[in-house]
């Protein structure tokens, strides 16, 4: 599956990246990938509404 998801990288036109403002996944892995195409990434941060504002603003902060 991940050999999909490397392909995909490769051949898109922009990526969409969505996650969640609770996610606690280890994302370095995401990070790193991301900051090694040269494609256009779009990041939207799902649940923003349950969250406060600190919470949203260091989310931020991290991607």
């Amino acid at each position: 599956m991940m050999s999909f998801v490397r392909g995909s990288l490769d051949d898109a036109d922009i990526i969409l990246f969505v996650t969640d403002i609770f996610e606690q996944h280890d994302e370095d892995d995401v990070l790193q990938r991301l900051q090694k195409t040269d494609v256009p990434v779009i990041l939207l941060i799902n649940k923003i509404d349950l969250a406060s504002e600190q919470d949203v603003a260091d989310k931020i902060a991290y991607w």
